[in-house]
């Protein structure tokens, strides 16, 4: 399988090139700025979104459109869809909450895509053709949530009523996905919109674990063909919904 070629071959250089950059003190030391819309990039983004376009092009041709935070136009299918650190934060910080986000998308309908998530810094790695045992396995309780910092700090969930469920904080919403992909955790809760580059690769990954992202009326996202989804919106096994709904709708009340 090609996009197999392509992880490998990223799963080498990525973190060559951030450990290059990082410990540099001369031409390619690590820089950090503010977009317009304040938000960070550093130079390691734009060496990886370089990189995995270069190397796309080699495998693939011109196959697929490259659509990337740090370099895009119009949004069209087919798609390579790259968040190249998903959690710069994390990254400047260097708590490494971050990861890379990596979706091939032949259409927007996310059953249908292949999505690679990686933090190099914990090694973490999960891809669409990993083996994976779908097994039924029994509730856990209490289920354990995961919900970014900045909402977090914002006391966005401080006074809600969780009953057996448990709400922990944590940078990337590519990098919770993989983990939430990997058992790591039960559901993730995103109160604020998304755009498809921080969240493609890991619906792809959650979707065929079986692992359903969902609108704030509990109505599960099939596809993905905008740039923006607004929020909120969960992920979590089809059972656990209605638990999540329960949080979604307190927050409601609690912000009339």
């Amino acid at each position: 399988m090609k996009q197999r070629i392509l992880i490998n071959i990223l799963s080498q250089k990525i973190p060559r090139y951030i450990s290059e950059i990082l410990t540099s003190s001369e031409d390619e030391r690590f820089e950090v700025r503010h977009k317009k819309d304040k938000t960070m990039v550093t130079n390691i983004d734009e060496k990886i979104s370089s990189l995995v376009k270069t190397e796309l092009k080699n495998i693939f041709g011109d196959h697929y459109n490259f659509y990337c935070e740090e370099d895009h136009s119009e949004l069209f299918y087919p798609a390579v869809v790259l968040d190249p650190i998903d959690g710069t934060k994390g990254l400047v910080t260097g708590t490494h909450e971050c990861s890379v986000s990596l979706a091939f998308m032949e259409t927007p309908v996310i059953s249908e895509g292949f999505g690679w998530i990686f933090n190099p810094f914990t090694g973490l790695s999960v891809a669409t053709d990993d083996i994976s045992l779908d097994l039924e396995n029994k509730q856990v309780d209490p289920p354990l949530g995961l919900v970014s910092r900045t909402e977090w700090g914002k006391g966005i969930y401080k006074d809600l009523v969780l009953g057996n469920m448990l709400i922990a904080p944590m940078g990337s919403i590519a990098f919770k996905l993989g983990l939430l992909a990997t058992g790591a955790c039960h559901f993730i809760i995103s109160a604020y919109p998304k755009n498809i580059w921080d969240i493609a690769g890991g619906s792809i990954l959650c979707k065929q674990r079986n692992i359903l992202l969902f609108n704030a009326k509990a109505e599960e996202i099939l596809i993905l063909d905008k740039e923006y989804i607004k929020g909120p919106m969960f992920w979590c096994k089809k059972e656990l919904a209605p638990r999540i709904m329960d949080i979604i709708n307190q927050r409601r009340e609690n912000e009339l």
